[in-house]
């Protein structure tokens, strides 16, 4: 290629969004971020993003921005798209907005991408569309899906979205990533670095939960996005983690790194077994028919019962792709909330 490609990149002002902004024009990218009337632009400062109005939930202003992509491109910079944008959470009232944007939003972009004759698009999906670890074996990107019954919307609708994706192969050159539980400074908003800030401040609650994720930071992620815009092969799935951490090992890992810097943090006292996790779930639900439960919710519980256990042997195989270690991305991840302000320590 001797010309960067234009890429068009939605979520762009989002935690991960805002890196993968960075990445691309670190590597000569000429980024367009796709921003709504309500998008915090000053996030973008220091990239040489150009800003492309449009709202996953408006069809018209999808076409016109990618129009305006293609137009800006040639035969030696082509026009790419990578799709970051998605609706993350785990109440009751989130499942609308997840369906809107998850699925809905996914195919309004995908489509306009076609129309304005993109040559490449790449989709950021999740870990939890490839499945759980119903052993001690990792989960990979051919493992059979297993989490369909699973009644967690954000689960459900990402999987869904990715369906459509692979489904337009034929007619457009697709990629995929499915990151982990992303981890990195900036992130204090997420849902990682709020199980850290509430680990800090004592008010993680006395239960450790049962299951565990696989873990990755935030830069690590944004490098395997362009990795696999640049080698992945078309209709390929890309998973992106560093380690698998049961929820217990995660905890007192965190707590240690804490200490170091002065900071009170205390490791859950209980571990309950995964044949009693269903317990606290229809106790939430319970709760759930009278108020929304303002610490965590069934969806929630249920989310973090399975093994969230990935490998990522083919993106590190076929991309090249290789993940900082967790213990520094965990080290860079507190020093940014200490500095925020966001822990308690003595």
């Amino acid at each position: 290629m001797s010309a960067p490609a234009q890429v068009l990149v939605t979520g762009a002002c989002g935690f991960l969004g805002r890196a993968i902004c960075r990445e691309l024009d670190a590597q000569g990218y000429q980024v367009h971020a796709l921003l709504r009337p309500q998008s915090d632009r000053r996030v973008l400062d220091g990239t040489r993003s150009c800003h492309v109005p449009g709202d996953l939930m408006d069809p018209d202003s999808l076409q016109r921005a990618a129009q305006h992509v293609f137009e800006a491109s040639s035969s030696t910079s082509p026009p790419w798209l990578v799709h970051n944008a998605a609706a993350l959470g785990y109440r009751r009232r989130d499942a609308l907005l997840q369906q809107a944007v998850n699925v809905e939003g996914t195919a309004n972009i995908f489509s306009a991408a076609r129309q304005a004759r993109f040559t490449r698009a790449l989709h950021v999906s999740s870990v939890v569309t490839v499945g759980h670890a119903e052993r001690e074996e990792s989960v990979t990107e051919e493992t059979g899906w297993n989490a369909g019954s699973l009644p967690v919307e954000y689960v459900q609708t990402k999987r869904e979205a990715e369906e459509k994706v692979l489904a337009l192969s034929n007619e457009l050159d697709v990629r995929i990533v499915n990151p982990g539980a992303i981890f990195g400074p900036g992130g204090e908003k997420g849902n990682t670095s709020k199980l850290l800030i509430a680990l800090a401040q004592g008010k993680l609650g006395p239960v450790v939960p049962p299951g565990g994720m696989s873990v990755v930071g935030v830069e690590d992620t944004a490098r395997g996005v362009r990795l696999a815009l640049e080698r992945g092969r078309r209709g390929s799935r890309y998973i992106l983690t560093d380690e698998f951490l049961c929820t217990r090992d995660l905890c007192e890992r965190a707590v240690a790194c804490m200490r170091l810097r002065g900071i009170a943090a205390k490791v859950p006292l209980l571990s309950v077994p995964r044949s009693l996790w269903p317990a606290a779930i229809a106790a939430a639900r319970v709760i759930e028919w009278f108020h929304e439960p303002r610490l965590t919710t069934s969806r929630a519980l249920r989310m973090v019962r399975p093994d969230w256990r990935a490998s990522s042997e083919r993106a590190r195989e076929e991309l090249g792709w290789r993940p900082t270690s967790f213990d520094r991305v965990l080290g860079e991840t507190l020093d940014d909330l200490e500095a925020l302000g966001l822990l308690v320590s003595n």
